[in-house]
């Protein structure tokens, strides 16, 4: 069994999608920034877990100073983002090993703020005995494959939607993230199954939403607002 819990937020985006003038992960929900809302739900799940949020060079202060009003008595790293998802993530890696640390790490994007602790625990618990667990959820309407401007029908039972947070072996993560860079890696389960691993799927869930969009802040405002 593992001992140790890490979480890897990634907060490196720009938010040039979401309609805004800052990135999204700053952007205020229920007059609390949206980054706030998973490392609340991280702590509430185990308030020992080793946290380290990547963020845009740009931005790292703009971090700073909401982690000193929301967790102000939590000493929470900032670490500088790469160009891509995958380069931001191995920065946050690259410190945890400079911390020795050894166990289970997540990585969680910053933009899903309506991540539940059960996910949270469910994600940690089945990579304790299975290397890694990765969220997934069905696809509920149709979907068509377009090639060379001609689309036609696929079984949408054979695809699934990806979530964070995406919890693996440290030290398996950590050297798979080694690899060179491909366009393909856009999150970790593609860094792992480059790797060789094999990828396990977990049951995701439907509120767990990633704030892309204008229209996303109404729905995550929503969910928020439950009691879950």
């Amino acid at each position: 069994m593992y001992s140790q819990q890490a979480v890897v937020i990634v907060a490196g985006g720009t938010g040039e999608r979401s309609g805004q003038n800052i990135p999204k992960q700053f952007v205020h929900v229920l007059n609390k920034p949206v980054i706030v809302f998973s490392i609340e739900k991280f702590l509430e799940y185990d308030s020992n877990i080793e946290l380290v949020v990547v963020c845009h060079e740009n931005f790292v202060e703009n971090c700073r100073q909401i982690f000193q009003v929301y967790f102000p008595n939590k000493n929470i790293p900032i670490i500088k983002g790469g160009i891509t998802r995958f380069h931001s993530v191995k920065n946050g890696l690259e410190f945890l090993q400079q911390k020795k640390f050894s166990g289970i790490v997540a990585v969680h994007d910053a933009a899903r703020p309506c991540v539940s602790v059960s996910l949270i625990k469910a994600c940690f618990e089945f990579a304790q005995s299975n290397e890694n667990a990765i969220p997934s959820i069905s696809i509920t309407e149709s979907i068509r494959q377009v090639e060379n401007g001609i689309s036609k029908r696929v079984d949408r039972n054979q695809f699934k939607i990806i979530q964070t947070p995406q919890c693996a072996d440290f030290s398996i993560i950590y050297n798979a993230f080694k690899q060179n860079y491909q366009d393909v890696f856009t999150d970790e389960a593609n860094v792992l199954e480059s790797f060789g691993e094999t990828i396990h799927l977990i049951e995701g869930e439907r509120n767990n939403i990633k704030i892309t969009y204008p229209i996303d802040f109404i729905l995550a405002e929503y969910i928020l607002s439950q009691k879950f």
